[in-house]
């Protein structure tokens, strides 16, 4: 099977169930990192937020490379896709598990894998790696493991702030 040629020119937009993190890639260089924190925050002032961040990005000429969208929020995805299309980007693909990947898929269940996990990984192979193990922690901690060009599964483990809450909530003497 043939595998799709990274691109050096990409804007990247990662949507987290606490964050979002947008990179803009120029000739395979970072020309741009936006990172926006959604915990607590009202839906009008992350929209905001990301309509700044997005027009900072068209301004290095994120709008003329293609997006690429992976995320685990689907509702958070829907109206970030749609706020990029209505700021004139053309090209933009919402990663999903049946993507062609640069990767085999090695799981029972590879629509069960979410698209950050498989984003990780891909990660790993564009770094060279035919082995690797990818760590990604946020509001859960993801280890998924690369394993002869093969991604063969992983953990989901709470993130620290879940994991401090719930020892807080469940260990009568341990503060938050």
């Amino acid at each position: 099977m043939s595998r799709p040629r990274l691109a050096s020119d990409l804007f990247a937009v990662d949507i987290g169930n606490s964050k979002v993190l947008a990179v803009l890639y120029r000739a395979g260089h970072e020309a741009g990192r936006w990172r926006l924190d959604a915990r607590g925050l009202p839906a009008g002032t992350m929209r905001r937020c990301w309509r700044a961040a997005l027009a900072s990005a068209q301004a290095l000429g994120a709008g003329s490379v293609p997006a690429f969208v992976a995320g685990v929020a689907p509702r958070q995805v829907e109206w970030i896709v749609a706020e990029m299309r209505h700021a004139g980007a053309r090209r933009v693909r919402v990663a999903g598990a049946t993507d062609p990947w640069p990767f085999d898929l090695a799981v029972r269940e590879p629509r069960s894998v979410g698209v950050d996990r498989l984003a990780n990984v891909a990660g790993l192979v564009a770094l060279g790696a035919l082995r690797g193990v990818a760590v990604d922690a946020g509001t859960a901690i993801t280890v998924d493991v690369l394993r002869d060009g093969r991604f063969v599964g992983g953990l989901i483990l709470p993130g620290f702030g879940l994991a401090a809450r719930a020892l807080h909530e469940h260990a009568a003497l341990l503060p938050e």
